[in-house]
């Protein structure tokens, strides 16, 4: 499509639109109101979980950067911010690794789907 602006009319302004020719090939497969939805799930868990995991460990290397850098807390002030910064890497991972399982799964179903489609429609 390419902008053309009208000729013969003073009053109008703008442009207007004309078709060019274009062609474009592309595969389809046949996919279900099921699938779809399941693609859709796993795309969100897949999101919710590495974001949980990133915010996991940032928590976690904030706690790190704030022993280091900080005043020496007291003991038991430590043991405790160890503990949630250990605890914080290991959940982040944790969430990581649930975010690749979902990713698998959306490619897995992908698969299926293409799999199971007789060749897809050209057109």
């Amino acid at each position: 499509m390419t902008d053309v602006i009208p000729s013969g009319d003073a009053g109008v302004s703008g442009s207007a639109v004309r078709p060019v020719y274009s062609e474009r090939s592309m595969r389809c497969y046949a996919i279900t109101d099921q699938e779809l939805q399941h693609i859709g799930v796993t795309n969100t868990a897949a999101t919710f979980f590495a974001s949980v995991g990133a915010a996991c460990w940032t928590l976690s290397a904030d706690l790190f950067k704030d022993l280091k850098l900080g005043d020496t807390p007291a003991a038991e002030a430590l043991a405790v911010a160890q503990s949630v910064q250990n605890l914080s890497f290991i959940a982040g991972a944790l969430m990581f690794a649930v975010a690749g399982y979902a990713m698998w799964v959306r490619h897995s179903t992908i698969a299926v789907i293409k799999r199971e489609s007789t060749g897809g429609l050209k057109t």
